[in-house]
This record gives structure tokens, sequence and C-alpha cells, in this order.
């Protein structure tokens, strides 16, 4: 496993990026999103050389100010380079793939990051990656990204339910700390990240072109019933951790998300029906009334799904592709390891295995038999910590 990650202990940065970006009618975001890049500066508080940071757009279809709003940008002689690219096909996969296709063409640029469109960074983004990556001991790092606490402070009954019921995942550092969430306490804590390695996310998702092109890039998959599998960033982590890529992440500083899904569409976020449409189309605006209605919703939530989700994306999967997990690991599953082992091992023995459409059948077996008992043997470990009762 990888040393935590210390920008303060690492070396000069000698490295360039391209930041992949889909961009869809996000008008409303993208100005305060490009100003946030404009605004990257070095571990010493100093603008960012010219030409470590190139920004790919991808102008997925948009019908709004978007690609407007990008040419100015992109004409600022004071602004970071950026590049827009047009894929007309709608879909997040696609914009993806497209946007990465085009940073493939200059190899001089070693690491590829892929980023939403939404969300803002924060000063040492860029920074952070490229001196993560100076350590030469990492092939993928995941840059996490949280809703900021001034959305969680205006809807504090959803914030306590969602530690409650979910962990401290959910968190930055400055939410926990206002909202004295401890985790010590948290059902399912940063420890995941750090005991299972693969950690999906869009926020930040950096790695070098090698082991991105040596994985297949991004590329749709489809279950057996024909049906399209999304979760593009898991479908590819899930192919990296099989090849055997070296995974490291960071918390904090981390990347300010967007919170419009907890506010348009939080039945289908807690049913897990979020994102079945990829690349969102919820561009409404957000009014105080909706941070109310959620606020006032938290109590008859059903967290089960959400609960279920969490395991299978951050602790089976990752078992699945690499089996060696499951031994370093066993106090999560207790006296269902064995059972898990077997299924996993006769699995893999079984069949080669290339993409995560292939496991998902088998992902869904093992979630449906361990779930509950991860959650309280994880709420038993909680209990014996020291100073617990």
């Amino acid at each position: 496993m990888a040393t935590p990650f210390n920008p303060a202990r690492t070396k000069p940065m000698p490295d360039a990026l391209d930041l992949v970006m889909p961009v869809f009618n996000e008008e409303a975001s993208l100005p305060a999103v490009l100003e946030s890049l404009r605004a990257q500066v070095t571990s010493r508080g100093r603008f960012l050389p010219p030409g470590v940071l190139r920004i790919i757009a991808v102008d997925n279809a948009s019908t709004d100010r978007s690609r407007e709003i990008l040419e100015r940008f992109a004409s600022d002689p004071s602004a970071p380079e950026l590049v827009i690219v047009e894929e007309p096909e709608k879909g997040v996969v696609a914009a993806r793939a497209r946007g990465a296709a085009f940073a493939l063409r200059d190899p001089q640029r070693r690491l590829i990051v892929h980023c939403d469109s939404d969300n803002l960074f924060p000063q040492t983004f860029v920074s952070d990656i490229l001196l993560r990556f100076a350590r030469d001991d990492v092939d993928v790092f995941s840059y996490l990204g949280f809703e900021p606490l001034s959305f969680w402070s205006r809807v504090p009954e959803l914030a306590e339910r969602q530690f409650a019921e979910i962990g401290s995942i959910s968190f930055d550092r400055d939410t926990l700390a206002e909202f004295g969430f401890e985790e010590s306490r948290a059902l399912l804590s940063a420890r995941i990240y750090r005991d299972f390695e693969n950690v999906p996310t869009q926020c930040g998702l950096a790695m070098t072109k090698q082991v991105y092109s040596r994985a297949g890039g991004y590329r749709r998959e489809f279950n057996a019933d024909g049906s399209e599998r999304l979760g593009e960033a898991r479908n590819l982590m899930f192919r990296l951790d099989l090849m055997g890529a070296r995974f490291d992440h960071q918390l904090w500083p981390c990347v300010e998300v967007n919170p419009r899904r907890y506010l348009l569409e939080a039945e289908d976020l807690w049913a897990g029906r979020s994102y079945n449409g990829g690349m969102t189309d919820l561009r409404a605006p957000i009014h105080e009334s909706h941070y109310d209605e959620l606020n006032e919703s938290a109590k008859g939530l059903d967290y089960n799904t959400a609960r279920r989700n969490a395991i299978q994306r951050y602790i089976v999967d990752p078992c699945i592709a690499r089996p060696a997990r499951l031994a370093k690991n066993s106090q999560y599953f207790g006296c269902l390891l064995k059972d898990v082992q077997n299924e996993i091992r006769e699995f893999h023995r079984s069949r080669s295995v290339a993409y995560y459409t292939e496991v998902r059948p088998l992902s869904d077996r093992i979630t449906d038999l361990c779930c509950e008992g991860v959650v309280d043997n994880l709420r038993r470990l909680n209990c014996a910590l020291p100073g617990r009762r």
C-alpha cells in the first residue's frame, strides 16, 4: 500500500498534465470552474509555470452558452491553455474517450486527469497531482471531492443521518470538524480507501497516459441483457486494478462537488438510480425550498441501498479484482471470509476476465451474501476500539 501522500515532503514538479473535462450545458457553473483552474498555484503559492496545465474541454452537444464561455477563456492570454474538442454523440463515456484520444496525441505530457465541469478545484489541485507522480511509485491517483460545508450546514438533519447510516466518507475535513463527526465512530471511514486501495472518482482521476492506454481507456460496457453499464470511473478502475496498477488517493485538500444531485433528484440518488442516465441533464435553478425539502426528508430516507452500494463499490469489487485483499482484510468479512474467497477463486479459475460487466453478477451475489455481515463486523470493530463503549 502506498505511503500517505504529503505534498510538503515531495520534490519540485517535473511534469505537465492534460485535464480532460466533458462539458454539457454548464453555462451557470463554467465561469467559476474555469477561474478555479486559472488560480492554480504551486505548493509554495506561486502561479504554475506556463505549459504545465492544458485543459481539454469536450463540448458534448451543448445547446447553451457553454461553448462561448470556453472560447472566451481559450482566447485569454493570461489563462491556462484550453483546447476545445467536439463530441456530438451525447454521453459522458463518449466525451471522456474523445478528450482522452486528443490528449494521447501528445506523449510528452505524461499525465492525464479526468474531471467534471461543475466542480471547483482547490488551488493546489494540479501541483498536488504532479508532486504525487514525481515520486514515481504510483500509476493512478484519486483526488477525492465532497459537497462543501456550505451545503451540509443548510441540511443539518441530512448530515447527521448520513453520518449515522453511512459514515465519514461523505464529508470533507471542514464538515467533519464543524459537526463534530469523529472518524472513529464512522461505519465507513477513509480506512476502507487505505485497506482496499481502489477509489473510483471523477472529481480528479489522474493516471499516466501509458497505464490509461494499457487499460483500454474509457469505453462503453454492456450487460448481458444489452443494457449499458454506467459508472465509467468504476469500470475503468476495475480494469486498471486487474492489470496491477498502483493506486493512491488524496482526501484533503479536495474538489468541491456541486450538490445539485442531492437537491434536484434526492429520491433517485438514494435509490441508486441517480447516474442511470449518464451525464446529468439537471440544470434547474436551486432555491432555498430545495434545501428545506431535502432536510425535512432526511428522517424518512431509506439508506439500505446507499450503504449496500458503498460496500459493493469500495470493498467487494476491489476484492474481486485482487483476491489477495480478502485475507489482508479478513476482519471485514468474519465467518463469511471462506465463502467469499471460494466464490471469487472459482470464478477466476473458470474464466478470463477483462471488463467489469463480466464480474457484476458475481459482485451482486457476493454483496448480497456479505453486506449485512460486513456492516455488523464494522460496528463490532468500532465498539472494540480503545475508549469506545
